[in-house]
């Protein structure tokens, strides 16, 4: 057991001393923390009172997922959205909330999010905030967060403690650009208490999100963004080298999320995967290490090695 203290004690250093690596380049990231603007001018902590976000669906109902669900089955129930009115309100601190004053009331398609977690009886879900026909992308501050059209409410169902993605976000958030913003708040789903939620920001391109450049026809050098996950279209999904079986045992599910689909032509996904697997490639070479060769030609060392450590910390 003592091997353990000791090692978490060594990582606490580390990352410690890349937050005052960061102080002394000019300061940890500014970042809203939700308990910190809940407190007095003296530090007090105010009775917490949370947000409300209730979800009111157009008549339709998100399917039923129980524990018993196929993989195939959940692939199409987390697939299907319905309408909606999203509303929030200022809590009471209880669960309650004063519907006669919403702080926001807006469209939006909702659906469920995740993969194994549709099978908890906790759900989780996907919001995006649409024009009052229902079609057109609207930014929205959610919960005081910078304006985006899409949102998600994440579930901490098997966190007893509720709260290992809000510390964890918030500590990465003050040394690596890009992180999600987080704000507790209290749901509603068609005036069903659900219970304590994280909204979230999700991953995306764009000025509150990942602010890369935009893409343009005919560029022959591409900004993008790539993510692993259970499952991807066939125009999205990538054929780099771990996906061809060289690496690994199994298909590894890259897709690429932006450019979009209508921009990802055969050129610009070829591209993506010729820089995924020549990075993989220089990852497992024997010259892994080399200035010329290696790693270093593909990615930023310093904002990967601070993305490990908090990888480390949060176990």
């Amino acid at each position: 057991m003592k091997y353990k203290f000791i090692a978490l004690a060594m990582v606490l250093a580390l990352l410690l001393s890349a937050a005052a690596a960061a102080s002394m380049d000019g300061g940890l990231l500014p970042r809203t923390i939700q308990h910190e603007e809940a407190q007095d001018d003296n530090g007090v902590q105010r009775a917490g009172k949370l947000p409300v976000v209730c979800i009111e669906t157009d008549g339709g109902i998100l399917p039923a997922v129980s524990g018993k669900t196929s993989a195939t089955a959940e692939t199409a129930e987390s697939a299907v959205k319905v309408g909606a009115e999203v509303y929030v309100y200022n809590g009471d601190g209880t669960g309650g909330y004063d519907a006669s004053a919403p702080l926001l009331r807006h469209r939006a398609v909702v659906r469920y999010r995740g993969h194994s977690s549709l099978r908890f009886d906790k759900k989780q879900y996907k919001i995006n905030f649409v024009g009052e026909d229902g079609t057109e992308d609207k930014s929205v501050a959610f919960l005081g967060m910078e304006p985006y059209d899409e949102w998600a409410l994440n579930a901490p169902y098997m966190d007893r403690s509720l709260m290992h993605n809000y510390l964890c976000f918030n500590v990465a958030g003050q040394i690596l650009p890009y992180t999600p913003d987080v704000r507790y708040c209290e749901v509603y789903v068609n005036g069903s208490y659900e219970g304590l939620y994280l909204g979230m920001e999700t991953i995306a391109k764009g000025s509150g999100r990942v602010d890369i450049e935009t893409y343009k026809d005919g560029d022959r050098n591409i900004a993008y963004l790539v993510r692993e996950d259970w499952k991807a279209t066939s125009e999205s999904a990538l054929s780099d080298l771990a996906a061809r079986g060289m690496l690994y045992n199994f298909k590894s599910n890259m897709e690429v999320i932006y450019p979009g689909t209508d921009k990802l032509n055969g050129d610009n996904k070829n591209r993506i995967e010729r820089d995924m697997s020549r990075f993989e490639k220089a990852l497992y070479s024997y010259d892994y290490d080399s200035f010329a060769y290696g790693y270093r030609q593909y990615l930023d060392v310093d904002t990967f090695v601070d993305y490990y450590l908090i990888n480390e910390f949060t176990q």
